[in-house]
This record gives structure tokens, sequence and C-alpha cells, in this order.
């Protein structure tokens, strides 16, 4: 039975999860992005919510740990398994949150070349 049997013939989700693991197996990154795009565009919208949702929650790192170590090296490791937007969008809140005059302070820190 091929996938496009399968898909029409399978009421229960939990019954594609074998053929969509080998499926995402074989495809590169930009392969599985373009299928999950496909998915969400051809799904009714309740289940393209459900998708994006999903998507999200798998691809994001979450939010940073409690330090056990110290903040600097929590930060690090951290910051090695977020994706870019995800750190995009917890600096510029965190910039967005701090008084003018850390904000400079920062900024000067910075272009010394001497951050962490």
């Amino acid at each position: 039975m091929n996938g496009i049997q399968l898909l029409n013939q399978t009421i229960e989700p939990k019954l594609l999860i074998p053929f969509a693991d080998r499926l995402e197996s074989k495809l590169s990154p930009l392969g599985t992005a373009n299928l999950l795009c496909t998915a969400i565009r051809i799904a009714p919208r309740v289940a393209a919510c459900v998708l994006m949702n999903e998507a999200m929650h798998d691809l994001s790192a979450g939010q940073p740990n409690p330090p056990f170590i110290g903040y600097a090296d929590e930060a690090r490791f951290w910051v090695s398994i977020a994706p870019l937007p995800e750190r995009k969008v917890y600096l510029a809140a965190i910039w967005q949150t701090l008084p003018t005059y850390e904000q400079s302070a920062f900024w000067n820190f910075v272009q010394r070349g001497v951050a962490a």
C-alpha cells in the first residue's frame, strides 16, 4: 500500500505515524519544511492551527532554564540550542525592558568586544 492509499483509507491518525517517520527520514530539512507548509496550507483551519502550534513547540528551544552553574553558562547553553528567530525575540524583549542607561552601558560593553 502506498502513502496516498494509506491516507485515503486511514481514519485513525496514529496509524500514519510509521509512514510519516519513514517519509521524514528520507527528506532533507528543506523538504520537511515544504511538507509541513503544504500540510498547513491544505488542512482545515482548526487542524492547520494545531499543526502550526505543534511545529512551533517542536522547533523551539523553549524558555531558558533556571541557572544551575551560573547565568552566563546557562545562557550560552540555551543560545546553542535555540533557533535564531527565537533568540531574536528574546533579545528584543530583554532589550526593551532595559532602562536607557543600561542599554547604553551594554552597547558600550559589546562594542569593546568583551561580551561573554
